[in-house]
């Protein structure tokens, strides 16, 4: 329920569940008062809101550059290949 929370909008309270999140399977007395702690302080902070600024941005697209990403991920391969094969054989 808390991950829910976090993914509406309340970030203020991610690392702390974050830190809760392995002891899930088999929490404790003080794992579920540490929970408690945090759910009050959902409650306290009721009224909290995340502000959007609803502007579009102005963003030049002529500083994007075009990639062709098969032909780059291929030569990074070959590259990556034949450093592993020179590692290998000794040079």
């Amino acid at each position: 329920m808390l991950r829910w929370a976090i993914e509406l909008g309340r970030i203020d309270i991610d690392l702390e569940v974050a830190m809760m999140a392995p002891y899930s399977a088999s929490p404790r007395i003080g794992h579920i008062e540490a929970l408690y702690n945090i759910f009050s302080y959902l409650m306290m902070h009721d009224e909290s809101a995340l502000a959007f600024d609803a502007t579009k941005p102005d963003i030049d697209e002529s500083t994007f550059q075009e990639v062709d990403w098969k032909f780059s991920m291929e030569k990074w391969r070959r590259s990556y290949h034949q450093r592993c094969l020179s590692l290998w054989a000794g040079r």
